[in-house]
């Protein structure tokens, strides 16, 4: 569904604001995506923390980690939305022009990103307990959803604050549905803060940080670099950028959905060392990338241009040159963002989290120098050098974490004997 979004998106939105301000609307919405990381990487540590033990039978600590990481998260987004609105204020009353006229909208998207925030609680609560297709269906049908009627806002004639005011609407609706599901499928997982302790938040610390850097670096990778083509070559540049790298990451979110749907299921088998089962859950991934990602990257970096321009309406034009580069750049990605899902989906992903979060620097400062240069064409080898240095490291890191996976059977199978001898 979000592919579908996608692809109806861009078409529309050129259509009724033109390239130049749908170039300003995707700068403005890359707050959202900043936003989502000051969870501090705590939502995905908790959902790790809670299928585990979940899959141990603990739920006393299943209800203790989602009170905790609910908590935490109200807090923060608390504190970011009325930091916000204060600095907004402050830079509009001295007036700084640039800032003050999209004051508004500024606003209305950081309130917008807190709710979407808090929306993927409950649904990391179902994910975590068996509950993961129900979940899943339901929290991305109203997802799409929202993006339809931000869609049709924008359509009708509706401006930036419109869309927002819209998509806002829908995002309440959705947490309430998510929040009834957890619920009627869980009644014993319950809301409030009696069993939220800054314990369990100290625990999933460690964590949390470096789980923090994988969608930290894919934000710079993808957002960041947005402002630095925005900053150097301008929002036409941004409106032909934006367009390539949504339609090569088509066959990337595919192979995605596979991938996510594995990791509650990689926890468990991990909780239970069970290696037989982790094994055909990383072929199955693996097949998943040989039959989708591999003929993806290479139709897009062979016929993307074309693909733009038709989708475009014929508005956006963008280089080959740039669109093969993003196509190789999508695929390298496509390796090591999957090697570090299963990592995360067992919270053994911190040896990598320092080479996932210094790759997302190395892409701003190649993209910068890149671009400076060679313009689009630049900012597409930078990415390409900026996924290799991922890879480099995650593999390292997924053999060691085979390693480990195989020594904790054998001490369990060990035991076995042990006890029936």
């Amino acid at each position: 569904m979000a592919l579908v979004l996608q692809l109806v998106s861009i078409p529309v939105l050129v259509s009724a604001w033109g390239a130049e301000n749908f170039g300003v609307w995707m700068m403005l919405t890359t707050i959202p995506t900043y936003f989502a990381l000051t969870d501090l990487g705590f939502l995905q540590a908790a959902t790790s923390d809670m299928t585990m033990s979940y899959a141990r039978g603990d739920r006393e600590q299943v209800v203790k980690t989602y009170q905790s990481t609910f908590v935490l998260l109200l807090t923060v987004c608390l504190g970011v939305v009325s930091l916000a609105v204060f600095t907004l204020i402050y830079l509009q009353s001295n007036l700084y022009s640039s800032v003050a006229s999209y004051s508004d909208t500024l606003i209305l998207l950081v309130v917008f990103a807190a709710l979407s925030l808090l929306s993927r609680t409950p649904l990391a609560a179902l994910r975590a307990t068996g509950q993961y297709a129900t979940g899943t269906a339901s929290y991305d049908l109203i997802v799409f959803a929202e993006g339809l009627v931000g869609l049709l806002t924008a359509y009708l004639g509706g401006g930036f604050k419109e869309v927002v005011g819209a998509q806002i609407a829908v995002r309440l609706f959705n947490m309430m549905l998510m929040y009834w599901l957890l619920r009627t499928r869980c009644p014993w997982l319950t809301f409030g803060t009696r069993f939220a302790s800054c314990f369990q938040i100290r625990a999933l610390f460690i964590p949390a940080i470096a789980a923090m850097a994988i969608p930290v670096a894919m934000a710079i990778n993808l957002q960041g670099v947005v402002l630095i083509v925005g900053g150097l070559l301008g929002p036409i540049a941004v409106a032909s950028y934006t367009p390539v790298r949504t339609c090569s990451r088509m066959a990337l979110q595919i192979v995605g959905v596979m991938n996510r749907a594995s990791m509650p299921e990689i926890a468990r088998a991990s909780s239970k060392g069970d290696s037989a089962e982790l094994g055909q859950l990383v072929k199955l991934n693996a097949i998943f990338i040989v039959v989708f990602l591999v003929p993806g990257s290479v139709l897009f970096g062979l016929f993307g241009s074309e693909f733009v321009e038709i989708w475009s309406n014929g508005h956006i034009f963008p280089d080959e040159l740039f669109v093969g580069l993003v196509a190789v750049a999508t695929f390298v990605h496509g390796i090591w963002y999957f090697i570090s899902n299963m990592l995360l989906s067992t919270n053994s992903h911190v040896s990598l989290a320092k080479y996932i979060m210094a790759s997302g620097i190395i892409s701003i400062a190649l993209s910068y120098i890149g671009g400076s240069q060679f313009g689009l064409v630049g900012v597409g080898a930078a990415l390409i050098f900026a996924e290799l240095f991922c890879v480099l490291a995650a593999l390292p890191a997924f053999m060691k974490w085979a390693r480990s996976i195989e020594v904790t059977n054998a001490r369990q199978k060990d035991n076995i004997d042990g006890k029936n001898g």
